[in-house]
């Protein structure tokens, strides 16, 4: 190998190896951090933390004691000196640790730590780089989505809502609103959005959502509006079924608040009494404004095939009325005639298989 050819190796190792020493501190949002500094010296009188920031020149002294007085001082941002130990070899060993909790404080204190760059501890003796790097983040988490901070309200159509998306996280914070899933726009951390209610489909779930690394957190609010129900499919129902089936209807609609009365009757106008035809009218709640109307049948007899009106409200408005028809499904007497013939030839043919 030529001496360029060695020459390189030896920068890569010497890179590599620059590049391993290189220790890189957490300081996150919601978590106790600590670092220590561990110094031999038979010579010990005082321990400095210092800490450089963005401009290479700072250094800026944390907290300063001496090994008699050394005690738990509240210092920088809530960073805590602890106090120095002896081993019982009464060789003098030092741990002094730097410790601190950012629990109860605002994730924006960690921009000033974002600012650090170098962490050290000087002694008498010299100095100890404890961290070269800093890795400084606060997960993303809304911190409040309404006035109020409520889950759900309730509007009128015509009136506008203010969703107030107040998110924290540092790094790189990104903040989204959304309605139903679907991504509408993207604000800042600080921001919300207005949001005008023309018609009943604007009723929604609406989402804030931030992001930063790896780390999302979503809140919604429920936002209801008070409009009557609207039927989805509005095409008359022809539902096919036998006698004694239990055929369900189905009709979608959309509007606040859930309907609290409902009705069946004959298209001639009479009355559908329970007792006489077994049904059950439910209503269920889907994704926000939508709902759905069920009505089940139960051992339908023949007078059971015919038209139905159902009406149902909520009190705004008028009435929703919605037309189906029963049908029966009939078997031909050729079908009952070809289907005794068959049974009757596998019958047949069984018993001369016996027989032979």
């Amino acid at each position: 190998m030529d001496h360029l050819g060695k020459l390189v190796i030896l920068l890569a190792v010497i890179t590599l190896v620059g590049v391993a020493s290189q220790k890189t501190c957490r300081l996150e949002y919601a978590h106790v951090f600590q670092f220590s500094c561990d110094v031999a010296t038979l010579n010990y009188s005082t321990i400095t933390w210092r800490v450089q920031q963005s401009d290479p020149d700072q250094i800026v002294p944390l907290n300063k004691c001496t090994l008699s007085q050394c005690q738990a001082t509240k210092d920088f941002e809530g960073i805590f000196l602890a106090s120095a130990t002896t081993d019982p070899s009464f060789s003098m060993i030092v741990n002094s640790i730097l410790y601190g909790n950012l629990t109860t404080k605002n994730y924006t204190t960690l921009k000033t730590y974002s600012t650090w760059r170098k962490l050290e501890c000087a002694h008498d003796n010299g100095v100890v780089n404890v961290c070269d790097t800093f890795d400084v983040y606060a997960d993303a988490r809304i911190t409040q989505l309404s006035a109020n901070n409520d889950t759900q309200l309730t509007a009128n159509i015509g009136d506008k809502v203010h969703i107030e998306c107040l998110a924290s996280g540092f790094p790189d914070l990104s903040v989204w609103i959304g309605k139903n899933g679907t991504t509408l726009t993207a604000v800042g951390p600080g921001q919300g959005m207005d949001v005008t209610l023309n018609t009943c489909l604007d009723a929604a779930t609406y989402v804030c959502r931030a992001e930063n690394h790896n780390t999302v957190d979503e809140k919604g609010i429920d936002i209801f509006i008070n409009c009557s129900l609207e039927i989805m499919n509005t095409t008359q129902a022809v539902i096919h079924a036998h006698l004694y089936d239990k055929p369900t209807i189905t009709i979608h609609v959309y509007g606040h608040p859930s309907p609290n009365h409902f009705g069946l009757n004959r298209a001639s106008g009479q009355k559908v009494d329970n007792a006489t035809t077994f049904y059950r009218i439910k209503y269920y709640r889907d994704e926000i404004p939508y709902g759905r109307v069920e009505v089940q049948f139960y051992q339908l007899k023949e007078s059971d095939f015919t038209n139905y009106i159902l009406a149902f409200g909520n009190d705004i408005g008028e009435d929703t009325v919605y037309s189906f028809t029963l049908r029966r499904i009939v078997t031909s007497a050729a079908s009952i005639v070809s289907t005794m013939t068959t049974a009757g030839c596998v019958v047949f043919g069984a018993a001369a298989m016996i027989l032979r």
